[in-house]
């Protein structure tokens, strides 16, 4: 501040300060002998002068507030902590001859309670901890700040105790959800039955101490205040919601954790036993999806927080913690799906849940559920809560008027002036209730409501208009609050009117003693509120105590009619004079018209109350949509990547797939962010041009009515201030938005909108730069950005002059209710082009991976089939490509060619083979029969040789070599057999038989043994096949024999035969025991003939 104020000393008086990076949270005035001369900014105070008001001239002013309120003068030359109307500031005076400069840094903002959406804080440039706040010296706690000379000028102290209390349940719940991701991470860690435990006892544990916590916990904290949300019915507050499904989900992914060993479980079971856990997870499914229901419904009927996402401006963390714990809660159920799922379908297929394609659907459905729940539930609340607006409307008694009435009813009814005025016929009342007006109510009442004032003496008659006879002054009066009045209190001499023609009306009674005659005179206080057409709406804390009674959204209209005639309406929506929308009946009834939804509620057959909304189009809905279809694909994708076989993500970074995917995506990614960026740009530089236009015309409308009264004026001080206020009502009416007139000096002469500065949110100067283009450089428009309590709007100022030419005042209209709107809609258009480029881009994605996957299968396909393939592979698969004219379709024809000629080759290799083996096996078989037939030569030789010989005993060495050769005539016979077989191998006819009952028979063949379990299943109701019968039971009794016999020797021996449908054409037998297996090496002999491991086999099966 001081080397600003060193730059300000530096320019000369005559001249106007500007400096460009002033900061906004600093205030610096300039005055040259006590007179203004240039500011920066300002202080929202009604009185700028530096000179101290003698006592003499405040006692004759009394009636001026401003001069008791002079806090600049008091301003020293030394540092000093000073409240200057709702804020806070450090300021000092700095003086050199007649020049003196006050500057002030802003500490902080301290509005009233009231005024929820206008923070109390302490200024963000201070970097002050959250939690502590800037007070007085006269505080006994906290740290002292001085300057730099060591002069005290604040302390800073915590806030009140609740934050403490905040922040002692934060660290609690901070610490259970520790703990809870704790438990977790330790059981996906190990993933057992005692880690399972851990967690449910955790989980539980957690659950009970929320519920002791949520008994104590200090309601006005935001997450647990019955405000936000509240139902009896299940959770008292939004924290208890939070946490309970949190303990939902945790308790399912505890579960689904253990999925494999699960799996393994199920495939163990019988079909009964899997039948009972199938129907009780089906109705834990049922079960959640009830859960998600009743709790969504629930929090859309009974909380405040915004779920309609294309209401964009509205939303808040609420919002999103709602839609991601209810994320979470779907993604459990989408576990217990995969498990249900897991035990209708094992063992025959395991269904995958989890798969890319079903995420992506899984999380449209849930989607457009939440979508479709929210509005459908939103839509009746809207019609519960309609109905209680148009009761209030109805109603429309003004509270804080009764108060001041009461307040002030004694002190009218003692006021001897008025007891004397109440005496004239002429002039009398009017003078009274310019009086009652100006001296006994707030200065906004004129604003909101007309008052008049009636004497009646004895026999006097009222004329009510001129279609009626005169009647009885006193009479009338009577009858009338007989007829509708409610007296405000017992000994109250105010009366509300009820349905009284529609409008509010409160009738005062007061009575005087006429000194003149010595007779009663009554007096008649009539305050009616003036119509309003509320069209144009303040944030929320700047608007009045008149403004807030309605609380009822900008969105919507209202209008209340009375005798089928507009009494008063607010909002956009252009009503009739007469009642178009009611019907017949009474009560409260939806009608739908003109685009706008109607809610009607008539309350007899005179009055009727109607609130109107715009009907939302269908891509709002679709906005929605969008946004939370983004949210759970993020979430579900993220948390099920795992799950799957293969993702972008787990690709090798060398991956020729992985490249091109992620130069696709980024490539259209960053192409649509820049272009989404630039249209976002344009549309909100288009809209600030649209606003600032229509800004523009509205101030030439203003101008131009102002300047008719100040054509024939020297000064401001000449103005005509009753006409030209009433003309500023009308066009702050006709135009929907305030108007202020500042004097040459910038400072306020009237406005619209006076408790605004009043209540000191706003300060009585113009803005600076204005107020130095238009006076020093005579420009003739000016658009101004103000902030006021943290509201950001636009401002214009426009000057006034008489005929000579010179400067009379200045117009301006401040656009704190449009600004809002404005900012609504280019909120609402940015979401729009940010929902439009979202959908592209997701849609451009999924296009973009597609593209790369119909680029890359083929590759993965020749890659895999590469892989894998053998000579021994009897089925060399061809790869399926459309467009065999681009280069993957020519490197698939050379894959497929290659494919061709190794099948070929693979042919003539195995033909050779075959014929080598048929020449083995014959020099084998030839082997096996030469081998005994040269014994058998020798023998017969030497047995004739003996018998010619006629050797003694010949003929019972006969006997013995006749049985010797009648055992090797044998055997050869078997070795024949063996291979004429073999050679008849393909000779046998297929027929068609019931696969079911060939393996059955052979179950039961090998089922009779007690040290080896033979089990079966069957999934198939008649598998009918087309085989060579024979072989093919040949082929089942040696793969089951083998079974067998690789596992009799060990405990508990168990061979399964399975049957599985592949497609409709083909099925799949598997034959599995617990054996010890072939061992690696003597897998690839397994079907070359005569080879076997056991000592009585041939090596032939097979």
């Amino acid at each position: 501040m001081n080397k600003y104020v060193a730059q300000v000393e530096n320019i000369p008086v005559d001249e106007w300060i500007q400096i460009d990076d002033f900061p906004e949270d600093m205030v610096l005035y300039r005055y040259n002998a006590d007179t203004l001369q240039s500011w920066i900014h300002q202080f929202s105070i009604s009185n700028d002068e530096v000179d101290v008001i003698p006592y003499w001239y405040r006692l004759h002013h009394m009636s001026n507030n401003n001069l008791y309120n002079t806090p600049l003068a008091y301003i020293a030359i030394e540092d000093q902590y000073m409240n200057l109307g709702l804020s806070w500031y450090v300021v000092k005076a700095y003086t050199s001859g007649t020049i003196k400069i006050i500057t002030g840094i802003k500490i902080k903002d301290e509005y009233p309670a009231d005024n929820m959406s206008i923070v109390s804080r302490v200024n963000p440039s201070l970097h002050m901890r959250k939690g502590f706040t800037a007070s007085t010296l006269d505080m006994n706690t906290g740290s002292v700040v001085k300057n730099s000379d060591g002069v005290e000028l604040f302390s800073i102290i915590p806030e009140v105790d609740s934050s403490n209390l905040y922040r002692d349940y934060t660290l609690r719940y901070i610490s259970i959800l520790l703990i809870l991701f704790a438990a977790f991470f330790f059981h996906s860690w190990r993933r057992s039955n005692v880690s399972l435990i851990v967690m449910l006892v955790v989980v539980i544990i957690g659950c009970i101490y929320t519920r002791i916590l949520y008994q104590n916990v200090d309601p006005t904290l935001p997450i647990f205040s019955p405000v936000l949300y509240a139902d009896s019915r299940l959770f008292n507050c939004f924290g208890s919601l939070l946490f309970n499904n949190l303990f939902v989900f945790l308790i399912i992914d505890a579960f689904y954790l253990m999925h494999k060993q699960f799996y393994r479980l199920v495939l163990a079971m019988d079909k009964k036993v899997k039948r009972r856990w199938a129907i009780g997870f089906s109705v834990g499914c049922v079960a959640l999806i009830s859960y998600n229901h009743l709790t969504l419904a629930s929090l859309v009927n009974n909380s405040s927080i915004m779920l309609d996402l294309f209401r964009i401006t509205e939303l808040s963390i609420y919002s999103i913690l709602t839609y991601v714990s209810y994320a979470f809660l779907y993604l459990g159920l989408l576990f217990f799906l995969q498990m249900t799922a897991t035990l209708y379908s094992a063992p025959v297929r395991r269904i995958r849940v989890m798969s890319f394609k079903n995420v992506v659907i899984y999380s449209a459905v849930v989607t457009l559920y939440s979508v479709a729940t929210v509005a459908i539930y939103g839509a009746a609340k809207e019609l519960r809560t309609s109905q209680v607006w148009t009761n209030k409307i109805a109603v429309d008694r003004d509270l804080a008027l009764e108060m001041q009435l009461r307040e002030v009813e004694d002190i009218i009814a003692s006021d001897q002036l008025i007891g004397a005025l109440s005496g004239w016929e002429d002039g009398g009342p009017e003078v009274i209730g310019n009086r009652i007006l100006e001296r006994y109510f707030y200065n906004n009442f004129s604003q909101n409501y007309d008052i008049a004032v009636t004497t009646c003496a004895s026999n006097s008659m009222l004329i009510i208009n001129q279609y009626t006879l005169p009647v009885d002054c006193y009479d009338f009066y009577t009858d009338e609050i007989t007829s509708y009045g409610v007296q405000l209190a017992p000994s109250s001499r105010f009366f509300y009117m009820n349905s009284y023609y529609g409008n509010t009306v409160y009738i005062g009674v007061f009575s005087y003693m006429n000194l003149q005659t010595f007779q009663t005179t009554k007096l008649f206080v009539e305050i009616v509120r003036k119509f309003s057409n509320d069209s144009f709406k303040y944030p929320e804390g700047m608007k009045t105590e008149s403004d807030v009674r309605q609380s009822i959204p900008s969105l919507y209209s209202y209008a209340k009619y009375n005798g089928g005639f507009l009494i008063n309406s607010s909002g956009n929506f252009n009503y009739t004079s007469k009642d178009q929308y009611s019907e017949d009946k009474l009560g409260y009834h939806l009608h739908r018209s003109d685009k706008y939804f109607h809610f009607i509620n008539k309350l007899s057959q005179d009055e009727v109350i109607v609130i109107s909304r715009p009907i939302r189009p269908l891509y709002t809905y679709l906005v929605s949509f969008s946004y939370l279809f983004l949210l759970f694909c993020i979430i579900f994708l993220i948390c099920t990547s795992g799950m799957r076989n293969q993702s972008i993500l787990t690709l090798p970074s060398h991956s020729f797939k992985r490249k091109l995917t992620l130069m696709m995506v980024l490539t259209l990614g960053s192409a649509l962010i820049c272009v989404g960026v630039g249209t976002i740009i344009y549309a909100l530089n288009r809209t600030n041009e649209n606003n600032k236009k229509q800004i523009e015309s509205q101030m030439d409308i203003v101008q131009s009515s102002l300047s008719e009264f100040c054509q024939y004026t020297l000064r401001y001080n000449d103005l005509d201030i009753t006409l030209l206020y009433d003309e500023m009502e009308r066009l702050a009416e006709n135009l929907q938005s305030d108007v202020n007139i500042f004097d040459t000096h910038g400072r306020l002469i009237r406005s619209t909108k006076p408790e605004l500065f009043e209540q000191y949110i706003m300060g009585s100067r113009m803005n600076d730069k204005a107020y130095y283009n238009i006076v020093k450089e005579d420009a003739t428009r000016y658009i101004a950005e103000d902030n006021v309590a943290g509201n950001h709007y636009l401002s214009v100022y426009a000057p006034l002059f008489n005929v000579d030419g010179n400067l009379v005042a200045i117009a301006n209209i401040p656009f704190i209710s449009t600004s809002s709107e404005m900012q609504s809609d280019a909120m609402l258009s940015v979401a729009t082009i940010i929902n439009i480029y979202l959908l592209i881009l997701i849609a451009g994605l999924l296009i973009g991976l597609t593209l790369a996957n119909s680029i890359t299968k083929p590759l993965t396909v020749i890659k895999s089939r590469m892989e894998s393939l053998t000579i021994d592979d009897n089925r060399k698969e061809r790869i399926y490509y459309p467009n065999n004219k681009d280069e993957l379709g020519v490197l698939v024809n050379a894959y497929n060619k290659m494919v061709d000629d190794l099948q070929e080759s693979t042919s003539r290799l195995a033909e050779t083979e075959r014929e080598q083996a048929w020449k083995e096996m014959a020099r084998q078989i030839a082997h096996e029969i030469k081998n005994p037939l040269t014994p058998m030569k020798l023998s017969i030789q030497h047995m004739v040789r003996l018998k010619n010989q006629n050797v003694a005993g010949w003929e019972d060495r006969f006997e013995q070599l006749s049985n010797s050769l009648l055992e090797q005539i044998d055997i050869l016979s078997e070795t024949a057999n063996e291979f004429s077989s073999f050679s008849k191998f393909y000779n046998e006819d297929e027929t068609v038989e019931n696969l079911e009952s060939m393996l059955y028979e052979q179950v039961i063949l090998f089922g009779n043994r007690e040290d080896v379990s033979v089990s079966y299943v069957c999934k198939e109701e008649e598998p009918l096949v087309r085989v060579r019968k024979k072989q093919m039971l040949r082929a089942f009794v040696n793969l089951i024999a083998n079974a067998v016999q690789a596992v009799e020797s060990q405990k508990e021996a168990r061979v399964v035969v399975t049957v599985t449908s592949v497609n409709d054409k083909e099925y799949s037998i598997s034959i599995e025991d617990n054996g010890p297996g072939v061992s690696p090496e003597n897998r690839n002999k397994l079907f070359k003939p005569n080879f076997t491991t056991k000592s009585s086999g041939t090596g032939l099966g097979l």
